[in-house]
């Protein structure tokens, strides 16, 4: 039987220890640009952000923004 590999991060060019050190230099850098509607901190899976336009319509009105790549 052949030696198979694992599928892992790793193995797939993915590596935590470089998304760790990206965050924390970024981060500085993105805090220069928050504005009073920011909930959230850097590293989140969204931005969440408070949203007066919607606040007559929701309990809780919070956006959730997203960007993929």
């Amino acid at each position: 039987m052949a030696d198979k590999k694992h599928l892992t991060y790793a193995n797939a060019g993915v590596s935590f220890e470089a998304e760790s050190e990206a965050i924390s230099r970024l981060k500085p850098l993105v805090q220069t640009t928050y504005r009073p509607e920011v909930l959230s901190d850097v590293g989140s899976f969204g931005g969440l952000l408070h949203s007066n336009r919607i606040k007559n319509r929701c309990l809780f009105p919070v956006r959730i923004v997203l960007a993929q790549s």
